[in-house]
């Protein structure tokens, strides 16, 4: 994996900044995806809030079994291999583009990226 990659990713994860982000061009899977990078907590509480939106008792057990989960002190993603979290993302694959409010993957998925949004 890209220690620069990880170090972005480490940064996000330290910021006591809730709102931090950094804009970045992901290139995975024959396509490229864009959006605003952000920690695990800001992803995890957008998450959240999605699920409360559409099923306010689904978002309350899902809050609670992961809190349980994710209160390790030195880990807050208990995932095998680190994840990059994004907000606000486009994913170009072809022609096609579709575009989601949240995402989430696996570091090792991304076989490059550049910083800031491209010109397409």
């Amino acid at each position: 994996m890209d220690v620069y990659l990880q170090a972005l990713n480490s940064l996000l994860d330290e910021s006591d900044d809730a709102h931090a982000s950094i804009a970045v061009t992901l290139h995975l899977g024959g396509g490229v995806l864009h959006g605003h990078m952000i920690s695990h907590r800001a992803w995890r509480e957008a998450w959240l809030d999605q699920i409360h939106a559409s099923d306010p008792a689904v978002a309350a057990f899902l809050n609670t079994a992961l809190t349980a989960v994710l209160t390790a002190p030195d880990d807050p993603d208990p995932s095998p291999e680190p994840h990059l979290h994004l907000r606000d993302v486009t994913y170009h694959h072809g022609q096609e583009t579709a575009e989601t409010s949240l995402w989430r993957g696996p570091m090792s998925s991304v076989s490059g990226w550049s910083l800031t949004q491209p010109r397409l």
